[in-house]
């Protein structure tokens, strides 16, 4: 599901989502059970700006926990992502303009997650987030660029 609102050229309203309900089938004894790697929910929300040469954009993402094993006993923690966009292209420069962007400003890079097998009295730890692959999610980055735009 998805929808954008646009008020002329200065303001852009995204929103986007899904939910999806995966479940593996076999004969292994994980029928039924979750596909690894893929989140059940994802909500986006983005809005940007523009006054004349000068652009902003703040988007922010909330991805659910997914499984990393087809045991569903090992899990990526649930993560909220923020990043911050800037841009200015002046026309005096005749197209040539400076980016800026901030990724994951809220620098998470660890979440709480659930043990399959407690132990104990241990029913969860703290653990890096990473991806399907086991790479981990970086923490704040910062990224500058010089851009040149047709008009």
């Amino acid at each position: 599901l998805g929808a954008r609102v646009r008020w002329r050229d200065h303001l852009t309203l995204t929103l986007a989502a899904y939910l999806v309900d995966p479940a593996l089938v076999g004969d292994d004894g994980a029928t039924g059970r979750g596909v690894p790697g893929v989140p059940w929910a994802d909500l986006s929300v983005s809005v940007e700006g523009r006054v004349g040469g000068a652009r902003a954009a703040l988007s922010v993402s909330a991805v659910s926990s997914a499984w990393l094993d087809r045991s569903n006993c090992t899990a990526i923690p649930a993560r909220a992502l923020a990043d911050l966009r800037l841009g200015w292209s002046p026309r005096f420069l005749g197209g040539w303009g400076a980016t800026l962007e901030v990724t994951n400003l809220l620098d998470q890079r660890t979440a709480s997650q659930t043990l399959c097998n407690p132990i104990g009295d241990v029913t969860a730890v703290t653990a890096p987030i990473q991806d399907f692959l086991g790479y981990p999610l970086p923490g704040r980055a910062v990224f500058g660029g010089v851009v040149y735009e047709v008009r």
